[in-house]
């Protein structure tokens, strides 16, 4: 009884701050959970759909597997992947935005484990030539374009992977499909 005596008010610390602990990690947890909350609109290979006032059509894609300077200029064990979407403005309201467009593997996989590439800003240095009626950015500005994106990213990636396109600060991502 003489130990409980001294140490009280440790172990009224205790009481206190362990709930209080507990609470601040598991409630920043839930909290994050629900605000990096996003809509994930699925578009399937040769659908396209209709956002900021554009329509959207992924057209093609293709993977150019890295066999090293003595080949390509690829480096082995990773591959170039282009998408090349469609952009058709759908109403004469001029929506002057960008979006953000990343290749993800592993979408939608119950881990939860998607990785995710940005689009390769110098694509010369793989020795690739986009299409001379290819953007190599996004920016709506009320005119149609082909958007041509190139990611480095690892072989066998495009098998499964999907083009993920965000606009602005918008919480919706729209997921092509590349293959499927």
């Amino acid at each position: 009884m003489l130990w409980l005596a001294r140490n009280r008010v440790a172990l009224a610390v205790i009481a206190i701050c362990v709930p209080g602990l507990v609470g601040v990690l598991f409630g920043f947890e839930m909290l994050s959970r629900d605000a990096n909350a996003v809509d994930v609109r699925e578009i399937a290979v040769g659908d396209s759909v209709t956002a900021a006032g554009y329509s959207w059509k992924l057209t093609e894609s293709i993977e150019f597997v890295g066999e090293g300077r003595a080949v390509n200029d690829i480096p082995v064990g990773t591959s170039l992947v282009a998408a090349i979407v469609t952009v058709t403005p759908v109403d004469n309201s001029s929506v002057d935005d960008t979006c953000d467009v990343s290749l993800v593997g592993g979408a939608g996989s119950p881990a939860g484990d998607e990785l995710s590439w940005r689009t390769v800003s110098d694509v010369s240095v793989y020795d690739y030539a986009r299409r001379p009626e290819s953007a190599s950015y996004c920016s709506l500005d009320g005119e149609p374009f082909s958007y041509e994106a190139v990611f480095l990213a690892p072989t066998g990636v495009y098998e499964t992977a999907t083009v993920d396109l965000v606009f602005g600060s918008s919480d919706t991502v729209y997921r092509f499909d590349l293959k499927h």
